[in-house]
């Protein structure tokens, strides 16, 4: 039975796409042959810019009818047939292009070696192909998940999978070389899997997957030819972090301050990027801006806050905040702390999955672009719970020296009083010699030493209460000595320690 479904593809020029690379690879002039033309959206696009002509195979009845208008000849063909390819009679091409082909083929070896004999002299394959490598598939795989789609890298009529390492042989083993190799490098949350099975992970995993060679690519697009030495391959530059989402909302001057879904966008960040700013473009024709929210992630961490710009069509600022500003008019699921960099950054704590802070701009503002300038470092429990330690532990060192000062004064008091007892002593002859004279003195000295004895019982009291201070910070600070020490009885951080995964010390 004949394939129904019917693969809708357009090629729109962005990253993410894989068509729009793929016509890129089409640098020379001649004939071109669609083996798996879907929806007939590359044989469309050729003819309408250079007039190119294009072929196509299908294994599909409802494609073929799709494609037929966009190609000069297309032919229903089942490529695991040894003889399919004969419809082509003599015709060879410079470009055979197998876009997300291959993988849906029990034998694609016997295959690719077929169409390599139907390229010209100068001929060149153009192949695009999953990457099952990618972080969403061996996230999913760890939380012990494995599921079809009907698109995407788990196509549920995908036969075979492939990385990088064995689609090189693959073309190896048809006598190929790469002449020209693209990754499509698509962020997780934009994928079709969720971010929750990475989040869960223990941050040390995280790390590894994300850190891995085309971890983040979600498919390999390669120009081919024969006779070419293999080794020839881009590469990515391994992205250390998983993404995470923000979400930018408004409210305008004709509309009400609810926050609305719909008056709301998205962008992407990279958790562990020290400096990152992100771009949020506005709707064009959008009312003026009164206030905004900002959602600044989608997870639990530490977050730094440096500045948000509003900017006109032409790059222009028009209204900006910073930390020294104030303005934040209210936040829900994060704590303001105190900041590590000055006022240069406001730094937050964040609890939960849906934190958020309101800003009102104080003016009318018609922006076409919001740039918001953030940091979010790795492991951000560890680093929130060490900012917390390192505060109660700058306020033990103040407490401490306050201390030691007014023990440092009681003892000289102590000393003064010493001292005038030892006069006393020695002026005994003399006050006997001196009667009123001494009696005065004496009536002096009492009093002034009972003004120091009640110096000296107001210090004594301070410093009682300076202790009962002092054990309290002591007593918090063992509760988050409980609290690590919980972290490392739990059986996650046990099962990491055990697998080897766990490298930091808390």
């Amino acid at each position: 039975m004949l394939e129904t479904h019917v693969y809708e593809r357009e090629v729109v020029g962005e990253e993410g796409d894989s068509l729009s690379h793929i016509v890129a690879m089409l640098t020379e002039p001649g004939d071109v042959l669609d083996v798996g033309t879907g929806s007939g959206a590359l044989g469309r696009y050729l003819r309408q810019q250079d007039g190119r002509l294009i072929d196509g195979l299908t294994y599909n009845q409802a494609e073929l009818e799709r494609a037929q208008p966009f190609y000069r000849q297309i032919w229903l063909a089942d490529l695991t047939q040894p003889q399919a390819l004969d419809v082509l009679g003599e015709r060879r091409y410079r470009y055979i292009v197998c876009a997300d082909v291959l993988e849906h083929l029990a034998d694609p070896e016997t295959v690719l070696a077929a169409l390599t004999k139907r390229l010209a002299v100068d001929g060149e394959l153009v192949i695009s192909i999953p990457n099952i490598g990618y972080a969403g598939v061996l996230a999913e795989l760890l939380a012990g998940e494995f599921l079809y789609r009907n698109e995407g890298l788990l196509d549920r009529t995908h036969l075979r999978f492939f990385t990088r390492k064995s689609l090189l042989r693959l073309l190896d083993g048809a006598g190929l070389g790469a002449t020209q190799w693209h990754s499509v490098v698509r962020p997780l949350p934009w994928s079709e899997f969720a971010p929750k099975y990475l989040d869960h992970l223990p941050p040390q995993v995280q790390r590894y997957l994300c850190a891995r060679e085309d971890a983040h690519a979600y498919q390999f697009i390669v120009k081919a030819a024969l006779g070419v030495d293999t080794t020839l391959q881009e590469r990515l530059a391994p992205q250390n972090a998983p993404h995470f989402m923000a979400q930018l909302y408004w409210s305008t001057a004709a509309g009400d301050a609810s926050f609305a879904e719909a008056a709301s966008v998205r962008a992407f960040g990279i958790a562990g990027l020290g400096r990152q700013t992100l771009r949020f473009e506005l709707p064009a024709g959008l009312a003026p801006l009164q206030a905004l929210r900002i959602d600044p992630a989608d997870r639990p961490g530490a977050l730094e806050l440096f500045s948000v710009r509003l900017r006109a069509q032409d790059g222009t600022v028009l209204w900006q905040w910073q930390p020294r500003d104030g303005g934040i008019d209210a936040l829900g699921g994060m704590q303001r702390l105190p900041a590590t960099h000055g006022e240069q950054a406001a730094f937050f704590a964040v609890f939960d999955e849906d934190p958020w802070l309101v800003l009102k701009l104080g003016q009318q503002v018609a922006a076409a672009m919001i740039e918001i300038e953030l940091s979010w470092p790795q492991l951000p429990e560890a680093e929130v719970l060490a900012q917390a330690q390192r505060l109660c532990n700058a306020e033990l060192a103040r407490l401490g020296a306050e201390s030691a000062h007014y023990r440092q004064k009681g003892a000289h008091y102590r000393q003064v009083a010493a001292w005038y007892r030892q006069e006393a002593a020695r002026s005994s002859e003399e006050v006997v010699r001196n009667r009123e004279e001494a009696s005065a003195m004496a009536a002096q000295l009492r009093q002034q030493i009972a003004a120091q004895s009640e110096f000296l019982e107001h210090m004594k009291a301070q410093n009682a209460r300076d202790l009962q201070s002092m054990q309290a910070l002591q007593e918090e600070l063992a509760h988050a000595r409980g609290m690590l020490q919980g972290v490392r009885a739990s059986k996650l951080w046990r099962l990491g320690r055990w697998l080897g995964l766990t490298k930091i010390s808390l």
